[in-house]
């Protein structure tokens, strides 16, 4: 089921955003035109990882001391044990078989909808 969820210029890019879906809290990250929807439970262990977690750039390097920020790729870390989840794609970043959930979400005539599926 596609639900209308908010207006696209609400979405400021590169901040992280929650709405309710009937009694699910998703997580919404707008890239210029692009919009990532994911629920908002760590998979490790159900942390509310949108309503409390943090968001940042993804850090990368090729060598000890060599650490990049890569704002374009932003990571959403879960508040109570650190986990780190690639926003984009969900894949945790220690190599986990844990991902976030992430919905198909898109933005058609300036509103942002999202497929959850049977709820």
């Amino acid at each position: 089921m596609i639900h209308d969820v908010c207006p696209a210029n609400e979405l400021i890019d590169g901040e992280l955003r929650t709405v309710a879906v009937g009694p699910r809290t998703i997580g919404l990250l707008r890239h210029g035109t692009e919009v990532v929807a994911f629920h908002d439970r760590c998979p490790h262990q159900g942390a509310p990882i949108c309503t409390s977690g943090r968001l940042r750039p993804l850090l990368s390097g090729e060598s000890v001391g060599d650490v990049r920020s890569e704002p374009g790729r932003r990571v959403l870390v879960c508040p109570w044990h650190g986990w780190e989840f690639e926003a984009s794609t969900g894949r945790a970043l220690a190599g986990s078989p844990y991902r976030l959930k992430l919905f198909a979400a898109r933005i058609e005539a300036g509103r942002v909808l999202v497929e959850l599926g049977a709820t």
